[in-house]
């Protein structure tokens, strides 16, 4: 998954995850990852396509849990208790492999 910056209808970006990756040629499309609160012609599951100047993190699930998602882990402490505990079930304890550094 890769989170991206949608130019949003009041103004500014709205980062919105997005799953399911798909190259078509040089373009990268997804379906959103989650109900966007600012992209009125958008919802969960639309088809979007990609501008890779845009995208402001990334996410790879494996056997280990989730890889990467720094906004998430950025924002744990400051979201409610029961979610934060079900999302750092989810993460692994490192945002990259340990394989990657060397």
């Amino acid at each position: 998954m890769v989170k991206v910056g949608m130019v949003a209808s009041g103004g500014g970006h709205e980062h919105v995850w997005v799953s399911n990756l798909r190259r078509e040629g040089e373009r990268l499309f997804g379906q959103l990852a989650n109900e966007p609160q600012g992209l009125p012609s958008l919802h969960l599951g639309s088809r979007v396509e990609i501008d890779h100047e845009l995208v402001s993190d990334w996410a790879i699930m494996s056997a280990e849990g989730m890889y990467g998602s720094y906004t998430t882990r950025v924002m744990l402490p400051h979201i409610d208790p029961n979610e934060a505990a079900q999302l750092r079930q989810m993460l692994t304890p490192t945002p990259t492999p340990a394989h990657w550094s060397s």
